[in-house]
């Protein structure tokens, strides 16, 4: 069972979306702790983080520690032309 930690910039990012979206992104992200089981994800190439996972329009980038297991929330973005 992986443990999630939040970067304080994807909080700050929480912060500015509507709070049942809030409550549908904090779902989502606590179903990365059955890592590698989990949906509606997708391994980045290129990318500066690791990993993101699609909830709705709007996108979480996160990156996974193995050795320690620890999933690190690095960003919350709506989707759009700019998110990636």
């Amino acid at each position: 069972m992986y443990e999630i930690a939040w970067s304080k910039r994807a909080v700050r990012d929480l912060k500015r979306i509507h709070k049942p979206d809030v409550e549908k992104i904090y779902t989502a992200v606590q179903k990365l702790r059955s890592w590698p089981e989990c949906k509606h994800v997708k391994q980045l190439k290129e990318q500066e983080y690791k990993y993101r996972l699609r909830i709705g329009s709007y996108r979480i980038f996160f990156d996974i520690d193995d050795l320690v297991k620890v999933g690190w929330i690095e960003r919350v973005k709506k989707r759009d032309e700019r998110t990636y």
